[in-house]
């Protein structure tokens, strides 16, 4: 009979070295067609991500980071973000959120190219919002 283990590992890399490496019971991705949650022993997996909020659970003890574009892969027990930007939550900034996506709002949406340098931005501001306010409610 094949053993399972009980944890797994989640490691976090950008384009300026590994933000983080540490063992979880629980990981929860937004991927570009939805949320996945990875528990111990899931099947190999490869998504696209968008961004949104990477949660890492170990113990009662959850680690919130936003996390902007990029790919994730599972596999062996070890769940691998690659992303242009991770954040943890507790280093984003409340109105430096509102003011990107009110910058986001603003930018012009003329063109397709401009509609989705827009939309991005608008998505990429959002996503910290919501980090941060899960963060928050998980803080109380």
């Amino acid at each position: 009979m094949a053993q399972t283990t009980l944890s797994i590992r989640c490691v976090i890399v950008t384009p300026q070295g590994q933000i983080a490496d540490q063992p979880a019971d629980f990981v929860v991705l937004t991927a570009h067609d939805g949320q996945y949650g990875i528990l111990p022993g899931r099947a190999p997996l490869l998504c696209k991500l968008a961004p949104g909020i990477l949660r890492i659970d170990e113990g009662r003890r959850s680690g919130l980071y936003f996390v902007a574009e990029g790919f994730s892969e599972v596999a062996d027990d070890t769940v691998t973000v690659v992303t242009t930007q991770a954040i943890p939550a507790d280093k984003l900034d409340k109105i430096e959120t509102e003011r990107e996506l009110q910058e986001a709002l603003a930018l012009p949406g003329k063109s397709a190219d401009e509609s989705d340098r827009r939309n991005r931005a608008i998505r990429v501001a959002r996503a910290k919002q919501n980090t941060l306010r899960l963060y928050a409610e998980k803080s109380k």
